[in-house]
C-alpha cells in the first residue's frame, strides 16, 4: 500500500478500506488504535478515519459532536453506517451495546465473576475484604449489586 496524498481524503478512504460483502462495512485497512478505530493523516492532521469519512461524504461535524456507528464496527468508514450524536448519546449507545469494560473485563479488576458470586452467597464483607485486599465498601457494593450489575442480568436469566 503506497502513500496516498492526504489532500484527497475521498480517494484515501476508498483506497484504504475494504468492503465486507456481508455487512456493507467499509473496513479501514490502515492503522487502528487500541479500540479498533481507524486513524490516518488527513487535511488538518491525524484524525479518526470514520470521522473523516463522515466529513468527506456527508458533511461537517459541529464542535462537540461525535460520529457514531450504527453497525457497531469501530473500523467501519461507510458513511451510511455513521451518524452524529452528543458525547452522552455516544456513551449511552456504547453502554446499550455492552461495549464498555465491566467486571472482569476491566484490566485492573481484583475481583472476578466467580469471587462476586461467592461474595453474594456467603455475605461476609469483612472476610472478603481481607481475602482480596480491598475495602469493605468494595465488597458491599459488589454484594448488593451497585457494581457487577451484569451478574444480576445473569441471575435473572438463569
Amino acid at each position: 500500500m503506497g502513500r496516498i496524498p492526504t489532500h484527497d481524503p475521498a480517494r484515501k478512504i476508498r483506497e484504504r478500506t475494504k468492503v465486507d460483502p456481508r455487512t456493507g462495512c467499509w473496513e479501514w485497512q490502515g492503522h487502528r488504535n487500541s479500540q479498533g478505530y481507524g486513524t490516518g493523516k488527513f487535511p488538518g492532521g491525524s484524525i479518526l478515519a470514520h470521522r473523516q469519512a463522515y466529513m468527506t461524504f456527508v458533511g461537517p461535524v459541529a464542535q462537540g459532536l461525535c460520529v457514531l456507528h450504527r453497525c457497531d464496527n469501530p473500523a467501519c468508514c461507510n458513511p451510511e453506517h455513521l451518524f452524529l450524536g452528543t458525547r452522552d448519546q455516544n456513551m449511552a449507545d456504547r453502554n446499550g451495546k455492552l461495549r464498555q469494560a465491566w467486571g472482569g473485563r476491566i484490566h485492573s479488576a481484583i475481583l472476578d465473576e466467580e469471587a462476586v458470586r461467592e461474595i453474594r452467597r456467603v455475605r461476609n464483607d469483612r472476610y472478603f475484604a481481607e481475602k482480596y485486599g480491598v475495602a469493605q465498601i468494595t465488597i458491599y457494593q459488589a454484594r448488593v449489586g451497585i457494581t457487577w450489575r451484569h451478574l444480576d442480568r445473569e441471575r435473572a436469566n438463569g
